[in-house]
Parts: C-alpha cells; structure tokens; sequence
C-alpha cells in the first residue's frame, strides 16, 4: 500500500515538473519570438520610411520594397495617416467581402489595436506626412502562447485518467480481497453448520422425551439457522444479489425480534415503520437483513447494558429511508467517515470490517447510500440507510 502511494506520488512529482517545465519553455520560445516580430517590424518600419524618401534611388525603392516591406506574411499590420487606413496586411479578412464590409472591419481592427498598449504604434515621417504603424502579434506566436494551456490541459487529462485506473485497479484489487475472504468463511463454516443442524435435529428426536428442553432446542435451532443465512450471505459476495420485493416490516421484526431475546433487559429496541404495508423494497432478502442486524448489533456495542435503540422506517420522495438510532457514547464527527472504513475500530476485539461490508451490501449492491446522519458524544448515534424505491 505504501509502495504504491510513493509511485504515484512520485508519478505525480514528475508529471509537475514536466509541466512546469514545459510552460517555462514555452513562456521561453514565446518572448523570443516576439522579441523577432518587434525588430522585423522596426525594419519593416524603416524600409517604409526608406521608400517614402522621393530622393532615393527607384531601383534601390523597389528593391526594399519586394525584399522587406512585401516579406511580411504573418504580422497584422494597419498603416494609418491622417486617422485613415492607408494599407493593410495578413488582417485575415474574406476575399470576397465587399469593400463597404472590408473597410468596417479594417476600422474595428485597428480601434482593437489602438486599445492595447502594447506593442506601441511605431511613427515614421512619409512623404513629409506623420505615418502609424500599428500591427498585432502573429498567428504563430498566439499559438504558441495558448500552446502550454493546452499542453497543460492534456497532461491533467492524463494525470486524472492515469490517477482514476490506478484508483480502479486498486478497488478491484480490494474487491477480489473481500471476495476471497468472504467465499473461504462461507466455505470453512459449511461444514460445522451442517453438522450443527444434524445435531440440532438430533435434539429434537430427543427433546419429544423431554418437553421441558423443546424450548431451548427451539432457540438452539435458531441460532444454527442464523449461522447458516450468515454462511449464505458470505458466499453471495462478490457475486450477481437476487433482488426481490421483500416486506420491510417482515425485515424488521426478524432482525429486532431475534436480537431481542439475545440482549440485556434493560435494552429497550422500538421499531417505527411508517412505510405502508404495499410498500416494498427492492433486496436481496438475506443481505439486507445483514445489514440491519450490523447496525443494531454496533448500537447494542455502543450503549452495552442499558439504553434504547430505535429503528425508524419513512417515505421520503423517490427515497425509502431507515434510520437506527441509540442512546450510547456518540462518534466524534472527524469519524463519520472513518468507520466505514476497513480496520476502523474503537473496540479491543474485531476486525473492524462490520460496517464495511454493510456499506458495500448498501451502495454496491442495493445503489443506496449510507452514513452517519447524526452523532452527540454521550447522547447517541443515527445510522441513515437510503434506498431507492
């Protein structure tokens, strides 16, 4: 587990700097580039000013002309005199605009350049008039800057899918876990419960003899039926749950009234269904039934001799709800969370897997949720189970 934590921390350290570094790189190649475009243009600008010169050579104009003003391909530029446009290039227009259309835009253009400070116009004298050169960035070197975004986007997208298959591969690693575990005790209790059951009826022959026994063989009989529904339960994780319409107050009553007779007097457990009685949930009946005898048995744990626990049934929306409430010690809330989790326990004896495996019968199986919906040290407990209808 720690192993795998340091990769991926380490995984994820370097994916940083991979990212860091190519942002600074980038950021690099971007300033040099501009760096360019500003001293091409300072020369674009001279070579404008050289063939405004009417005492230069015409041979020497033309030369300037088709070899420096002409080789601007890439910088948008607007040359103004007199607050008119007198020439554009590489603006990006359409062809085929008219010329009422292509004017309006020049203008827009150039009132958008004008609103940026930087880079600054760049005034030359041009045949003895005032002449603004006002150009943009180049495509290449907006793309560029927008390039380490989009670098920056790809590498979170990789790191995030990278980070969910290992999360993925991690959970079904646990799953395979649980479910081996969970398959070996159904399969190690197999045996003594059969056993148990042959020996049960045993009793039973016997107890014909003697009435006075036919009550303990009763609750004998029981509890070897308890363990094995408990054994049937073990071997169903993992695989596909039966889900069938089950009565919650047949659930209910078998769980609390089995338990009943198995906790102190001075327990008192009250039972609150409000759902009507063609109200049905959709479960498996032997996992489900877990899970409520899990929470009653972890409030048993929490007021130990003497307290009250009470289940409350309700309808709420599209929502079946049951809560299981007690009067015991309470859970700090930095450990609603916690409790769910495998080893989590506040006793001396236990795994601490009780309310994991009810969490996983809930969500994973039955898409309900469950959770700690309310905790008061010293005043108790609410477990909230929330299930679909």
């Amino acid at each position: 587990m720690l192993r795998s934590n340091a990769r991926l921390l380490l995984f994820a350290f370097i994916a940083v700097l991979i990212t860091a570094g190519s942002l600074l790189y980038s950021n690099h190649l971007a300033r040099q580039l501009l760096t360019q475009e500003q001293k091409h243009m300072e020369l674009f600008a001279k070579a404008l000013e050289f063939a405004g010169d009417l005492e230069n050579n015409n041979c020497e104009v033309s030369w300037v002309s088709q070899n420096v003003i002409q080789s601007n391909e890439q910088i948008p530029t607007i040359l103004v005199m007199n607050d008119q446009v007198n020439s554009t290039m590489n603006l990006g227009l359409a062809e085929d605009l008219d010329n009422d259309t292509r004017v309006a835009a020049e203008y827009n253009i150039l009132e958008d350049l004008k609103s940026n400070a930087d880079p600054a116009p760049i005034i030359i004298p041009f045949n003895g008039q005032s002449m603004y050169i006002y150009y943009d960035e180049s495509p290449m070197l907006k793309k560029l800057r927008f390039y380490p975004y989009l670098m920056l986007l790809v590498i979170v997208v990789f790191i995030s899918i990278v980070f969910g298959s290992f999360f993925i591969a991690k959970k079904n690693e646990q799953n395979k876990v649980w479910v081996g575990m969970a398959k070996e005790t159904a399969h190690q209790l197999g045996t003594p419960v059969s056993s148990l059951m042959a020996w049960v009826e045993l009793l039973e022959l016997k107890g014909a003899e003697n009435p006075e026994d036919l009550e303990l063989v009763e609750e004998l009989k029981k509890d070897v039926d308890r363990l094995r529904n408990i054994t049937e339960r073990f071997s169903k994780i993992g695989s596909v749950p039966e889900l069938e319409e089950v009565s919650l107050s047949k659930l209910l009553d078998q769980a609390a009234g089995y338990l009943r007779k198995r906790m102190p007097k001075k327990v008192i457990v009250e039972v609150l269904n409000e759902i009507p009685e063609d109200g049905k949930l959709h479960v498996n009946e032997a996992l489900f039934e877990w899970v409520i005898e899990n929470l009653l048995k972890n409030a048993l744990d929490a007021i130990k001799d003497k307290g009250t626990i009470s289940i409350h049934a309700f309808q709420r929306g599209r929502n079946y709800i049951i809560e299981v409430s007690d009067t015991g010690k309470g859970i700090p809330k930095h450990q609603w969370k916690s409790i769910f989790k495998p080893g989590f326990t506040t006793k001396k004896r236990g795994w601490g897997l009780g309310l994991t495996l009810t969490k996983r019968v809930v969500e994973n199986y039955h898409k309900g949720k469950i959770f700690v919906s309310n905790s008061e040290l010293g005043k108790g407990t609410t477990f909230r189970v929330v299930l679909p209808r």
